[in-house]
């Protein structure tokens, strides 16, 4: 899987629910029907972007967007962006 394939995975996942909170449920069924190691390169690719989210800006970001952004809130926040 690459990056690519990886973001338009989640914009199916984003398109196929009606709500905010159904999209990861259709998320997992998506990545249910992928072969073992594309589910591995999905997971390679979402630790990869969690890494490269953390930004100072980002997390200031976050701070004024929540009033206020704590190491476990910004991983959240992070989780939330991608």
């Amino acid at each position: 899987m690459t990056l690519d394939e990886f973001w338009q995975a989640i914009d199916r996942a984003r398109n196929a629910s009606a709500k905010l909170e159904d999209v990861p449920k259709r998320l997992t069924d998506l990545l249910s029907t992928l072969e073992e190691s594309e589910i591995v390169a999905f997971w390679l690719h979402h630790i990869d972007c969690l890494h490269r989210a953390y930004d100072a800006r980002l997390w200031l970001a976050a701070v004024v967007m929540m009033h206020g952004c704590g190491d476990d809130t910004f991983h959240d926040f992070r989780d939330w962006v991608a």
